[in-house]
């Protein structure tokens, strides 16, 4: 029989995605967000390093809109609730789809 931690995904371990208690973290919540439907919910315990607009037909697609606006943190500064983890997708723009982290992961370990 393997652990549960075993089980657990590497990336879920790595910033931003390891679970963190707000409660019990040197640095407070700063800001706090969600998506619309509430199922993916975080929080920054620093300002944006920067922002950006961008209008690439890439983002243009995916918000529906002319382009983008993007807040950038470091990752050790964005800290997703628990109950998030499983909601999680990225988008590859090379496959044009969303893949899940475990997706996102193998292909990384391949690239090595």
């Amino acid at each position: 029989l393997s652990s549960p931690s075993q089980n657990t995904p590497q990336w879920s371990k790595r910033p931003p995605y390891a679970a963190s208690d707000p409660e019990n973290n040197n640095n407070p919540p700063l800001h706090t967000a969600s998506c619309f439907c509430g199922a993916v919910s975080f929080h920054t315990t620093a300002d944006p390093t920067t922002s950006k607009l961008c209008d690439c037909q890439s983002c243009q697609r995916l918000h529906a809109a002319p382009y983008q606006w993007a807040a950038l943190f470091f990752k050790e500064h964005v800290h997703f609730t628990p109950s998030s983890l499983r909601h999680l997708r990225f988008y590859d723009t090379r496959r044009r789809a969303f893949v899940s982290p475990e997706e996102e992961e193998e292909e990384e370990e391949e690239e090595e």
